[in-house]
């Protein structure tokens, strides 16, 4: 059992007014304040692959080791949270929508009638040359718990195409959009390919038996220094972790 917090965000910007969802973006500064914590407390980066060497072999890291992590690919990741991921010494890892690069996209929160924007081919490829990282989000951010079964690996696998393709990287890890699934989804993920998968599901403690349905911790935007510290060093989120046994034994 490793202990390791994974912390994942969605937008690095101001929440723009009249947006539903204002948990789903995170001011600049306070991003900044957050990373200066971490670099406080000790805190350094692991990359995915160390992260599942760690869990499958049981080997601690070492030192105190964090996972972060964005999901969608939003190009303000690109512009605002990577010169301040650099600046502070800290790595990240964006969960792309492979069918979305370089368009906009209205999401559940956007407030532009326009959508979003996303990251670009280039952006994406000079994210991975100041040594972030690059994994998949499906195709176009779609909820696979709605999903037929040979849509959910259309999502799988054309992502993965499209993102090595871009990259010219392998794309090993996916992360669940909406954090949404069936438990039949966590045998499609391992029949596609993956090493692992990210959910919403609450939690700092990982398992290999987990690894389809990892846990991660959402930093909101209302979130202060001091429950950022807390969640990393106080919560248990036992209740969250008995979801998630739920989930893998509910699995085909």
């Amino acid at each position: 059992m490793l202990k390791l917090p994974v912390l994942y965000y969605h937008h690095i910007c101001e929440p723009p007014d009249g947006t539903r969802s204002p948990s789903v973006y995170m001011e600049t500064h306070r991003f900044a304040a957050q990373l200066r914590l971490l670099r406080r407390l000790g805190y350094q980066s692991i990359s995915l692959d160390e992260f599942c060497d760690c869990v499958e072999t049981g080997r601690q890291p070492v030192g105190r080791r964090v996972l972060i992590t964005f999901d969608d690919g939003h190009e303000d990741n690109y512009i605002n949270a990577l010169p301040l991921l650099k600046e502070y010494g800290f790595t990240a890892t964006i969960f792309v929508a492979a069918g979305l690069i370089g368009k906009r996209f209205r999401f559940n929160h956007t407030v532009d009638p326009q959508g979003d924007p996303l990251m670009t081919e280039k952006q994406i490829r000079d994210w991975l040359q100041q040594g972030m990282e690059i994994q998949s989000h499906g195709l176009n951010h779609g909820n696979l718990a709605q999903m037929p079964e040979d849509e959910v690996r259309r999502e799988l696998t054309e992502s993965r195409t499209i993102l090595e393709n871009v990259t010219g990287k392998p794309i090993r890890y996916f992360c669940y959009p909406f954090g949404s699934f069936r438990p039949s989804t966590l045998t499609l993920v391992e029949a596609a390919g993956y090493r692992a998968a990210f959910s919403t599901i609450r939690g700092k403690t990982h398992s290999w038996d987990e690894r389809f349905c990892f846990c991660r911790i959402p930093v909101h935007h209302e979130s202060s220094l001091f429950k950022v510290w807390q969640h990393l060093w106080i919560k248990s989120y036992a209740r969250s972790k008995k979801r998630q046994h739920a989930l893998m034994d509910s699995r085909p």
